[in-house]
């Protein structure tokens, strides 16, 4: 299953960059022939377009945004790794209940129509975070850099979810939840 989603090139936090780094290679994700096993530091942000936000079947898209995905059973990423990986996460099972702060990575591939780009990388979204309409993407090289892109460029983004039994779980600290 893939969610097409449209949006625009927006500043963030800077996090990511500072004061949240992920770890800059992820062995795991080496097997996923097409799509970066490493990162740089920080996230691109892009802020989706409300109006061309789709439809689907037991998703609340419209309304909830990207939350709706959080460990939803029809939409799982590819892998998942826990909260406690990432140093100062401010998203803690202690301050949002159960898995709030684990890190969920979905294939994605940013498309900028103006710039002929085509890119593979990750939408990286944790778990209870109150972003609804922002998206993260975390990738290899430098997006906004590597590509030229600025705030309110317009991308379009296609997320892909992963077969469960594809799903990586990348740490041994915990298991991937499972959603009833």
């Amino acid at each position: 299953m893939e969610i097409r989603f449209v949006g625009v090139v927006s500043k963030g936090c800077e996090l990511f960059a500072y004061q949240n780094p992920l770890p800059t290679t992820v062995a795991e994700l080496a097997h996923l022939e097409g799509w970066p096993n490493s990162f740089v530091q920080g996230t691109f942000n892009i802020k989706i377009k409300k109006e061309n936000i789709p439809n689907i079947a037991n998703f609340d898209l419209k309304s909830q945004g990207v939350r709706c995905l959080d460990l939803h059973p029809e939409f799982p990423p590819v892998a998942y790794l826990n909260y406690s990986v990432i140093p100062n996460n401010t998203i803690t099972p202690e301050k949002k209940g159960e898995n709030a702060g684990d890190l969920q990575f979905w294939k994605t591939t940013l498309h900028v129509p103006d710039r002929s780009v085509s890119h593979n990388c990750y939408m990286l979204r944790r778990v209870r975070s109150g972003y609804a309409f922002d998206i993260e993407l975390v990738s290899n090289v430098h997006l906004r850099n590597d590509f030229g892109l600025e705030n309110g460029d317009q991308v379009i983004l296609t997320v892909f979810g992963e077969n469960p039994n594809n799903q990586l779980n990348l740490t041994a600290q915990k298991d991937v939840p499972q959603v009833s």
